[in-house]
């Protein structure tokens, strides 16, 4: 964007000069102007370099400019449409006429609205671009590439020129030059085919064909025209004095017919007056308009700024709440895994315990089987003692019954009369009668059965 740079140089400057303090300026003031330029423009930021940029604390204006070219302006786009370029002009300048405007405008009583004085400014800075930039009007000077001799690259080169020779430098402020091209009158100049980024053309001497280039298109021709005026005037320090005193005579008369001409355009300007005064007034309520609107979009620009804040905090704060889910996230399926195992552990138990009580419930039923079947036993244990009982019983009911009958008949027997047939008789009785021992011997026997089948039975549950 160099062709936008150059088109708002004269602007720059002036503001520069409205700032500056023995050809330099501070570069506090200097950020300040960067920072508002580079909010036109979209950038944001560029005035920090300045700090990092130059080791002294104040800057000449070709050493701005080297900044604002390689800083800022290199930051643009290589493609913008020419509207957006025009629009860039038009912001760089506003504000750079109301650093310089209360340095250069005095009046008393306004004739012309701001916007007129601002419109009249812009078109001094344009114009003042036709102007040669040299300490005097022998000289044309400016920033110039030009293709090396062994290197066939292009490099920048501050070249001042005269009317016999085009020396040029590293720099502005360079005092030891880099070179030196003699011009005569044998030299020529022509325009080469560039491509597209910059505009070539040739100086041609009897010695060497030297290749230079501009940025834009406007420059080249300035250049051309300026080169081709230098090879005209080359015949000499006479023959240039001659023809100076020749154009200054030429000049006397274009001067009076000027003169005559200003006069009837003063005339002209003193009936068209009357109107600029009435339209200065409409101009000074648009101004004034104008002036309500750009403090409102200042408001919401600041307005804007804070929002612009708050978004990138809210942004901030998402992340931090995002990277806290994320690890909260993390920890919950670390729990979800422990719950999983402890689950599993807990069915594979589960699982045991069923087992354990399946076997369980099977040893209950085969231990309630032997439990019905003892006791199954032990009734007919109980059955088989009361019929035993029964029959002990009645085995003693008839040892009684014996027992009384036998004695009975002893007591008969000793009633019965001569002993001998008593003894007989007795013996014949008792032979077929038994005796108290014999029944106590039974009755041992008995018991003894039925204590041994107790014992079985109590084994056998």
């Amino acid at each position: 964007m160099t062709a936008l740079l150059k088109n708002v140089t004269n602007c720059i400057w002036y503001a520069f000069d409205s700032l500056q303090n023995n050809d330099v300026v501070h570069k506090s003031k200097l950020k300040v102007l960067t920072a508002n330029i580079g909010t036109l423009l979209d950038l944001y930021g560029v005035e920090k370099g300045l700090d990092h940029f130059r080791s002294s604390q104040e800057l000449t204006f070709d050493e701005f400019k080297y900044y604002l070219q390689h800083e800022v302006f290199s930051s643009l786009p290589k493609t913008v449409t020419l509207p957006i370029i025009r629009e860039y002009e038009k912001k760089i300048s506003e504000v750079c006429w109301l650093v310089c405007r209360k340095r250069l405008l005095f009046r008393d009583k306004s004739v012309f609205g701001d916007d007129s004085v601002f419109k009249l400014f812009r078109i001094f800075c344009l114009l003042a671009d036709l102007v040669q930039d040299a300490d005097d009007t022998n000289r044309y000077v400016g920033y110039l590439l030009k293709r090396g001799y062994l290197l066939p690259t292009m490099r920048e080169y501050w070249c001042v020129l005269q009317p016999c020779a085009l020396t040029y430098y590293k720099s502005s402020s360079q005092k030891e030059q880099c070179g030196r091209i003699v011009i005569d009158e044998y030299c020529s100049v022509e325009a080469s085919a560039g491509d597209g980024k910059i505009q070539r053309f040739q100086l041609i001497t009897p010695d060497r064909t030297f290749e230079f280039g501009t940025q834009d298109h406007k420059s080249r021709l300035q250049w051309i025209s300026s080169l081709r005026q230098a090879t005209a005037v080359s015949g000499g320090a006479e023959g240039y004095q001659r023809r100076a005193r020749a154009g200054r005579r030429g000049a006397g008369a274009r001067r009076e017919k000027e003169a005559r001409e200003t006069k009837a355009r003063l005339q002209h300007e003193v009936r068209a007056r009357l109107a600029a005064e009435a339209q200065a007034q409409e101009l000074a309520e648009l101004c004034e308009q104008d002036n309500k609107k750009l403090e409102e979009l200042r408001n919401a620009q600041i307005e804007l700024e804070k929002l612009l804040q708050e978004e990138t905090q809210a942004k901030r704060d998402e992340e931090i709440v995002r990277a806290l889910q994320a690890r909260v996230l993390a920890e919950e399926w670390e729990r979800r895994e422990e719950l999983e195992r402890l689950q599993e552990e807990q069915n594979r138990m589960l699982e045991e315990e069923r087992m354990k009580r399946k076997q369980f419930e099977i040893l209950q039923a085969e231990k309630e089987a032997q439990y019905k079947e003892a006791a199954q036993r032990l009734k007919d244990l109980e059955d088989e003692k009361q019929r035993l009982d029964a029959e002990l019983k009645a085995a003693q009911e008839k040892i009684s019954k014996t027992e009384l009958t036998a004695h009975a008949l002893h007591v008969q027997l000793r009633d019965l009369s001569p002993a001998l047939r008593n003894g007989e008789r007795a013996r014949r009785a008792v032979s077929f009668v038994p005796t108290t021992k014999s029944s106590s011997d039974t009755l041992i026997d008995i018991k003894a059965i039925r204590h041994s089948k107790v014992i079985d039975n109590n084994e056998n549950v």
